[in-house]
This record gives C-alpha cells, sequence and structure tokens, in this order.
C-alpha cells in the first residue's frame, strides 16, 4: 500500500554492509499503516530491534489531505479519520494519531507506538551504544534529555 518497492531482506543486507563499513545507521518505521494489527506492530518492532541500527524512529502515518493515502483513508471502510480539524493538527509532534481502523483503536496505535520506542531504546545495548559517544558534559546531558524523552514517551 504503501508503495516503497523494497523487501525486508533488502533492508536488512543494507544495514548490514553500513555497519560493515563502519557507517551509523539510523531506520525509520512506519506505525498504523492501513491493514495494520497488533500483530504487525510487534512484527515491525522485532525487526527494528533485529536490524540494530544505531538509532530508529517509529512515526505514525499521517494521511496528509489531498495525498493518495488520504484518499484510501478516506474511502476504505475500516479506516476512520479522527473527528477534528486538519488545521489543528501539528506537524511538529508526529506521534499524533489522526485516523484509526476496525480492529486497531486509537489506543492500541498509541500503545504499540510506546512500545515499540520503549523496545528499542530501553535495552543495555542502547545504553552501552550511547555511553561510548559521551564525549562531554553537555553531550552526557544530551543524552540523558533524550533518555527521559524516550521513557515518558506519549502518542496522542
Amino acid at each position: 500500500i504503501m508503495k516503497k518497492g523494497i523487501r525486508l531482506e533488502q533492508s536488512k543486507k543494507a544495514v548490514a554492509w553500513c555497519k560493515r563499513i563502519g557507517m551509523e545507521v539510523r531506520a525509520y518505521f512506519m506505525v498504523n499503516n492501513i491493514g495494520e494489527t497488533k500483530q504487525t506492530i510487534r512484527e515491525t518492532i522485532d525487526f527494528a530491534k533485529s536490524l540494530d541500527p544505531d538509532y530508529v524512529d517509529f512515526e505514525i502515518v499521517h494521511p496528509y489531505p489531498g495525498s493518495e493515502l488520504r484518499c484510501i483513508v478516506e474511502n476504505h471502510p475500516r479506516c476512520h479519520i479522527v473527528p477534528k480539524k486538519w488545521n489543528d493538527w501539528n506537524a511538529q509532534t508526529g506521534n499524533e494519531i489522526v485516523f484509526w481502523q476496525d480492529g486497531l483503536s486509537v489506543e492500541d496505535i498509541a500503545k504499540g507506538w510506546e512500545t515499540a520506542v520503549k523496545e528499542f531504546y530501553v535495552r543495555p545495548k542502547q545504553f552501552l551504544r550511547f555511553a561510548k559517544k559521551m564525549n562531554s558534559f553537555q553531550n552526557f546531558k544530551d543524552i540523558i534529555r533524550s533518555g527521559l524523552n524516550v521513557v515518558f514517551a506519549r502518542a496522542r
């Protein structure tokens, strides 16, 4: 549906190649695609952890007005737009839920996103990875602040 044109195996190879040559790896994942379930959210979390990139970003899918995805959501019998004016939506808070699907409530989406962020970042491997990067007091403060943001992350 998202028309990315790549398979999971291709992503695995690309990440492995980057790690082999010492590149920092950042990976981006979407939560609440059309047809998403609690199980597919779990599979996304597990896949992100198996890739083991340096950083991840889990974004809740947003069907922007005028986009093909918005048209799909508006016409899909199992999708429902959150009743709210689009102009009230804050593009800076990417964890805002603007549509839900039958079988996956707004609460399920929020919990899935929160679980994804916390399960990836609140792991000993990630703490060690960040500890190795601390080279100044300012860097230490930034990492602590980021860690607190992860621990208290909430979807809206």
